[in-house]
């Protein structure tokens, strides 16, 4: 029995419906935080947090803990059962559908307050770098790309810890770290990110979760749905909310960002570098 059918056998208090809709919505709250973190989380007390743990069939706080990361790991571990799989339909129906609902729930639970801020720092710092899993490297490839487009200063960390110590090195306050990682998250990532922040750089995340290790410990936090509907995870949420953060910091880097692209596309013309058909 999952965690969603023990919830829903159970008549709950206004309190403890609210802890059910916090760990429904996100189940990462619950997974890797503790009874704090998720009262806070769902504006209750401590104490609500364990009644409801016992009041669903658990014998307290680390059992429905466990359940949950149970639950996440086989999440996690899709991708070796989705590729067995052939789901019935239309596989292009179901993938609009997917992607779409990934772009729109995201896209739904977005602060408007956070992402101006957020694309006001990248407009501002003195310097961006992007780091990300593997799995999320192309985004971070395009993100580099429009915004280095856009203003200068702008590059792609290297992968190896070497080369990852060179790249973040000299990271300080006027600077903007963007990490792009999902679950399982890279455990060079999250700790490459962990100390720049704690170096004093300011840490902008994309991951699927507020608790995730690199929002944990950043500056301002998104969260992307990355359902996919084939074998793996989808980036394409990931995709346009970079899309959005190049936009907004386009505005308002304003005349800036059209004399940087000006004259990028200026060199292009005299070097040949695109062909014209």
């Amino acid at each position: 029995m999952t965690l969603a059918d023990r919830i829903r056998e159970h008549d709950l208090s206004a309190g403890e419906r609210r802890v059910a809709d916090l760990i429904l919505g996100d189940p990462s709250r619950l997974a890797f935080g503790s009874v704090a973190t998720v009262a806070a989380d769902a504006g209750v007390g401590n104490s609500t947090v364990m009644r409801f743990a016992t009041k669903v069939g658990f014998g307290g706080f680390s059992d429905l803990q466990a359940a949950a990361r149970d639950e996440m790991d086989g999440r996690l571990r899709q991708a070796t059962h989705r590729i067995r799989q052939h789901p019935a339909g239309d596989p292009v129906a179901r993938a609009h559908e997917i992607e779409v609902a990934n772009v729109q729930e995201t896209f739904a639970q977005l602060d408007a307050t956070v992402t101006a801020a957020a694309a006001d720092a990248l407009a501002r710092a003195a310097h961006v770098t992007v780091i990300a899993g593997d799995a999320a490297r192309g985004v971070a490839l395009d993100l580099s790309i429009q915004l280095g487009m856009l203003r200068g200063g702008v590059d792609v960390a290297d992968v190896g810890s070497i080369a990852l110590s060179r790249s973040l090195a000299w990271l300080g306050r006027d600077d903007v770290l963007v990490a792009i990682d999902t679950a399982r998250y890279e455990r060079s990532v999250a700790t490459a990110v962990e100390r720049a922040a704690a170096d004093g750089a300011r840490v902008l995340a994309v991951s699927d979760s507020h608790v995730s290790p690199i929002a944990r410990v950043a500056t301002w936090s998104f969260t992307v749905v990355d359902t996919g509907a084939g074998p793996f995870d989808s980036f394409v949420a990931a995709l346009a909310l970079t899309n959005l953060l190049v936009t907004l910091t386009a505005r308002r880097l304003g005349r800036k960002a059209v004399r940087h692209i000006d004259r990028l596309d200026a060199d292009w013309d005299a070097t040949g570098a695109l062909r014209p058909d």
